[in-house]
């Protein structure tokens, strides 16, 4: 017996009180700020190592979910 994608997004949903793509991006951008901190890595590094291909969706996902750029981000804990 199989569980259908469908299915499997509304179990989650009910469970969490968000879609998987939120979650994961949640998620993704979490571990972004970590790896913020440290000042070697370079933007694009990052994007690729939460996996996002696209430097410049990430900084837009990033900034839908913070409200701030990556770099802007980064400063703000430096600053801290």
């Amino acid at each position: 017996m199989g569980v259908t994608i469908p299915h499997l997004c509304s179990v989650f949903k009910e469970g969490t009180g968000m879609t998987i793509k939120h979650f994961l991006s949640e998620y993704r951008i979490d571990r972004a700020k970590e790896l913020l901190a440290n000042k070697e890595l370079k933007l694009f590094d990052i994007a690729l190592q939460v996996g996002y291909g696209d430097g410049e969706y990430f900084s837009k996902i990033f900034k839908k979910i913070t409200n701030l750029q990556p770099s802007e981000y980064r400063k703000r804990i430096a600053d801290v």
